[in-house]
Parts: structure tokens; C-alpha cells; sequence
């Protein structure tokens, strides 16, 4: 596993980004048995309502891509 990550439903397979806002992991989602890119935001923005909900925006947007 990676940075002994754990993200309950995933196995986390390695590290893909590293950014000032976030993280972005490779996992195996073990529902579906699919590789899935998960972007984890930092700990310190967790806090600022605004920057959530932009994130969870996102979040969105990008799982209508296929």
C-alpha cells in the first residue's frame, strides 16, 4: 500500500500526484474490481468551507468523464 494510506472500499495501490491542495492515488475500487484515480484533499484545507465545496464540485465534474 501506499504511504500506508487506507481509504475504506479501495486498496490503494501508489502515490500518482503530490500537490499544495491535495493528493492523488492510484486504488483498486474493490466493489467493482476497477483501477480508479482518488484525489484525497489535504488535511489543512479541510477546515475552509469554500475550498469543500469547490472540491466536491469537482469531484462531480470529473466522475461525468468517462
Amino acid at each position: 500500500m501506499s504511504d500506508d494510506v487506507e481509504i475504506p472500499g479501495y486498496h490503494v495501490l501508489r502515490t500518482l500526484g503530490v500537490g499544495g491542495m491535495a493528493t492523488v492515488y492510484l486504488a483498486e475500487q474493490k466493489s467493482l474490481e476497477r483501477e480508479v484515480a482518488l484525489k484525497v484533499m489535504a488535511p489543512t484545507l479541510a477546515a475552509n468551507a469554500d475550498f469543500c465545496q469547490q472540491f466536491i464540485k469537482e469531484g462531480r465534474i470529473t466522475a461525468k468523464l468517462s
